[in-house]
Formats: structure tokens, sequence, C-alpha cells
């Protein structure tokens, strides 16, 4: 399996749930802010036990591979994060099983990445989801999350946006996490 790296940082993040409107009136600001974005179409799936394991085709050419720590809706996790060639998938499958991964939340998404400094802006349209926005910053250490967690607020604020709460964010998960999921051994049909 060709593994093309590593990366494991503090990934301290900030989110809106927003409607369809605010979505397109935010795209539309950050692209005249920002430039054109980053546009991704993204199939993931996302195991939940016994660790929090996402598993992203990206743009159809290969699978991006996150192992976050932590529990889901923090705004500070350790994240670890890798690539794979689509030809090495089945492998990765049989490790999911090995893991004792059954099944997977299965996401639709098409993203808009934007940067502004050291920030990503994700403005994500999920199918059965809805929408959001995601402020997000990787950082080598814990040590300054709090400063990072108020840059990233107030960048939030600054677009009038407010914070998804973390437990109403673990709500809506979890509601579509029981329509929406799929077996292991259906990943690769």
């Amino acid at each position: 399996m060709n593994i093309y790296y590593v990366i494991q940082m503090n990934e301290i993040e900030i989110r809106s749930r927003i409607d369809e409107t605010k979505f397109k009136e935010l795209l539309s600001k950050l692209k005249s802010e920002l430039g054109e974005p980053v546009n991704q179409k993204q199939l993931s799936f996302q195991a939940t036990n016994p660790k929090d394991i996402r598993v992203k085709l990206i743009d159809n050419s290969y699978y991006l591979i996150n192992l976050k720590e932590g529990t889901m809706g923090d705004n500070s996790r350790k994240e670890i994060s890798f690539h794979i060639d689509k030809k090495d998938f089945k492998s990765f499958i049989e490790f999911l099983k090995a893991l004792g991964v059954s099944k997977l939340i299965k996401w639709e998404t098409q993203r808009y990445k934007f940067k502004i400094r050291d920030i990503s802006i994700d403005l994500d349209e999920i199918s059965d989801f809805g929408y959001y926005i995601e402020f997000e910053k990787l950082c080598e250490d814990k040590l300054n999350t709090e400063i990072v967690f108020k840059e990233l607020r107030n960048l939030l604020d600054s677009y009038g946006l407010k914070e998804t709460t973390k437990d109403d964010f673990v709500n809506h998960v979890n509601e579509y996490s029981s329509q929406n999921q799929i077996e292991v051994d259906n990943l690769l049909q």
C-alpha cells in the first residue's frame, strides 16, 4: 500500500449550520474577497467505533484518511491524516474490518475551500444533511488552542454567523447517520 504522507496536527475548528440562501451569499462573498475556491467533490465514509476514522474519495482520484481523537463536535481534536491510492483501497478496507468496523456513515459533499492566511474556510453542501461553513486551523500543539479558537470565533462573527453548538451538531449527525449507513463490505461496489 502506498502511503504518501502522514500529518499529525491539532485541528481547531468552529462551524455554523446555515441555510441555502446564506450558503449562496457566503459563496459569492468569499469568492469576491478571496478569489476562486478549490472545488472538491467528496464521497466520504465515517466510522465512529472504535475510533473516528474518515475515508474521503477526493475528486475520484485518491483517498484521504483521517483519524480524529477526542469527541465529535469538540472544537479542538488531534488529527492524523494520510493519502492512499485508489488501487490500495481494498487493503485499507481489510484494515478497517480488522479494527472491527462493520458499518460506516456515508457523506456526499460539495466543498468549496478558501484560505485566509493559515486558516481554512470550508463551505459545504452535504446531501441530505444541509449546509455548513467551517473555519479551521491546524497547530502542532495544544498550547495555543484558546488563542486560535478566539481568532476563529472572531472570523465567524465577522461574517455574521452563529456557532453551531456541539450538542446541536452531534444530534444532527446522529439523526443523519441513522439513515445513511453502509456496510464496509459494500464499499468496493
